[in-house]
């Protein structure tokens, strides 16, 4: 979370001020504040996108501002939803991108934790048989072939039943788990053709990784109120003045 707070010497500035200009000082710092955050936020937006791989749109646009008014003199920007209390899936799979530590876990992996394939201190990355979207990602239809075949997920009770439908869906790709030796532990595929058959890694089980802080907000909220309040501030101070009734 970027935190934006201007503490003003109102008390200096109003006296060389005439008393109809007196009460556009909160008004200006308050809309100083307002665009410094909007500057901010680009800034975050900016870095995401160099030191991100491929990030998704749905990424680029994670971060919400909560602007400052005239009678609170604070601007906040947030990662949407973990922090104002809405959901935790956009700000958990990428929180750790922002303080470090450890990521949240994908529903993938909840559900392969769920069927007895990983424990809670494993996890699992993509593998160079995987099909990747154009953001880098494994695309949805192939994770609910994987945990069809694995008979997890949350349609797992229908996998498990043997109907039309489940066996159905488990002829569509040969998807496999191998427990070790040979095959490294995790999600296999195998391709049979006229020759014989071959098999590739999907998905394999890695150790919880921890990962370092990318973007550090707080020291981009600082930097950009450094280089520019002064210069918005008299900017805004300006207009309000020359707009005040």
């Amino acid at each position: 979370m970027i935190e934006i707070k201007i503490k003003t010497n109102f008390a200096a500035a109003l006296k060389s001020l005439d008393a109809q200009y007196k009460k556009q000082i909160p008004f200006a710092t308050s809309k100083a504040i307002n665009e410094i955050a909007k500057t901010a936020q680009r800034e975050v937006v900016s870095e995401m996108k160099a030191k991100f791989d491929r990030p998704t749109p749905f990424t680029l646009n994670s971060t919400f501002i909560k602007f400052s008014t005239k009678h609170n003199l604070t601007a906040r920007i947030y990662i949407k939803d973990r922090e104002l209390m809405k959901s935790k899936s956009l700000a958990d799979s990428i929180g750790h991108q922002f303080g470090g530590g450890k990521r949240i876990r994908t529903r993938l992996e909840y559900w392969l934790q769920n069927a007895g394939y990983i424990s809670s201190n494993e996890y699992v990355v993509a593998a160079s048989g995987a099909k990747l979207d154009q953001y880098g990602n494994i695309g949805r239809g192939e994770i609910q072939r994987v945990l069809s075949q694995l008979r997890a997920g949350p349609d797992a009770a229908s996998y498990r039943t043997g109907s039309a439908r489940s066996k159905s869906k488990r002829a569509v790709a040969g998807y496999f788990w191998s427990r070790g030796g040979k095959l490294a532990r995790g999600v296999w595929q195998r391709t049979a053709f006229a020759q014989g058959s071959s098999v590739k890694p999907v998905l394999i089980v890695v150790a919880a990784p921890t990962y370092q802080q990318r973007i550090n907000m707080e020291a981009i909220g600082q930097r950009v109120v450094a280089r520019d309040f002064q210069s918005e501030f008299a900017k805004q101070f300006a207009f309000a003045v020359r707009t005040a009734r």
